[in-house]
């Protein structure tokens, strides 16, 4: 009798427990704002292409103590928010866009990810950025640059999701302000 009433009390706690843990969020990378306004591209015609070229697609991989990996999914179109915010910055810079052929500026998106380590008391979490650009000419001269960024974040009890998505929006918008401003884009661009 007591070792039934035992286990019912267990079952009771393991299914109140695991029925009160949170259910992931999914991430939201947004697109950053563009440059201030500049005529460094003026008279530039190009097509913008953005490629994700990772293994697996997703923004948020939690973990455990186990070595358990969870893998969360973005939850914005990636490829979008970074060409709608591609597109909006060179033309603020006086390139003009076009979806037809011709010059192509590609952002080949290598790692977008943060990577949580939970345990029960703390986590540490590790956020990377690297981004492959590619200016294709029409006379097939290729120009390629990669772009990377790093942060790390640590706290204690579970990690806060709104800043790992806050990190990784400031880390994007850190390397592309780094690629716009790069002499050998800009110069790749003019050729």
């Amino acid at each position: 009798m007591k070792q039934a009433l035992f286990f019912s009390a267990l079952t009771i706690a393991t299914l109140s427990l695991t029925g009160c843990a949170p259910k992931p969020v999914n991430m939201i990378l947004n697109a950053p704002e563009p440059l201030a306004y500049s005529n460094v591209y003026q008279g530039q015609n190009f097509k913008i292409s953005i490629q994700d070229k990772r293994e697996q697609a997703h923004l948020l991989k939690v973990v455990d103590t186990d070595g358990d990996a969870v893998r969360h999914a973005a939850g914005s179109p990636i490829l979008e928010n970074l060409a709608k915010s591609m597109k909006q910055s060179f033309k603020a810079q006086g390139l003009t866009v076009n979806d037809y052929a011709g010059p192509t500026i590609e952002l080949g998106i290598i790692q977008l990810e943060t990577v949580v380590a939970q345990t029960a008391f703390d986590y540490e979490a590790s956020l990377a950025v690297e981004f492959k650009v590619t200016v294709k000419h029409t006379d097939n001269q290729s120009f390629d640059k990669t772009f990377s960024g790093h942060s790390t974040r640590s706290g204690v009890l579970k990690y806060d999701i709104a800043l790992l998505e806050r990190d990784l929006n400031a880390l994007v918008k850190q390397v592309l302000a780094d690629m716009y401003a790069d002499d050998f884009i800009i110069q790749s661009i003019q050729a």
